[in-house]
């Protein structure tokens, strides 16, 4: 990522760059970004299994979010989503009753 953005530098307009409305907002939201991959290499450090349940968890939170919003959810979505908490649940519990070794 480093060499990308060296490669991009030149032809970035710095006063047109650092005068648009919202970039400290989009600066702010690049923090928790990078807490999530710092934390998505640990757990892929400690055990793969459990890395792979990452995605399936946030899509969770993201059904959870919905439910709390009270969005209208059409009946495949709502499936899906139970379908996701129920399939996670179960292999977490899998992975811990035979120790990762899956």
């Amino acid at each position: 990522m480093l060499c990308v953005a060296l490669l991009q530098t030149p032809f970035v307009r710095f006063k047109s760059f650092f005068g648009k409305k919202g970039l400290a907002a989009g600066v702010l939201t690049r923090i928790p970004n990078a807490a999530g991959l710092y934390t998505e290499a640990v757990a892929a450090q400690q055990n793969l299994l459990l890395y792979a349940l990452i995605q399936p968890l946030q899509l969770a939170a993201l059904f959870a979010v919905a439910l709390i919003r009270r969005e209208d959810l059409g009946a495949r979505k709502l499936a899906g989503s139970v379908l996701t908490l129920v399939s996670v649940t179960v292999m977490t519990i899998l992975i811990y009753i035979n120790r990762g070794a899956l």
